[in-house]
């Protein structure tokens, strides 16, 4: 099987979870974001949002950066949220 083909299933996967989703898309307006305010956008405890911001990590969906004491999240390809506007994801949610 062709690596593209693979790599776009994993990044399906990534989008087939509704927190995973909401993440990316909170991230996608926000173009970075740390644990505590993503946790109070999706509106789910940290360990488990830390949890899915793994999972995404762990797939190339998002990358992290060292920001003091903090990590902040952003969107690691534009593909990624290509995919959230081509969905209609970025223009139908209310802003945050």
């Amino acid at each position: 099987m062709d690596t593209s083909l693979k790599e776009t299933a994993l990044v399906f996967n990534a989008l087939a979870h509704p927190c995973r989703l909401c993440l990316l898309v909170s991230l996608a307006r926000k173009q970075i974001c740390d644990v505590t305010t993503v946790t109070h956008l999706c509106g789910q405890r940290q360990p488990y949002v830390s949890q899915q911001l793994q999972i995404l990590r762990s797939l190339g969906v998002v990358t992290g950066s060292q920001d003091g004491q903090r990590v902040c999240y952003h969107i690691a390809t534009p593909r990624i949220e290509a995919i959230l506007r081509s969905a209609g994801l970025l223009d139908q949610c209310p802003p945050d």
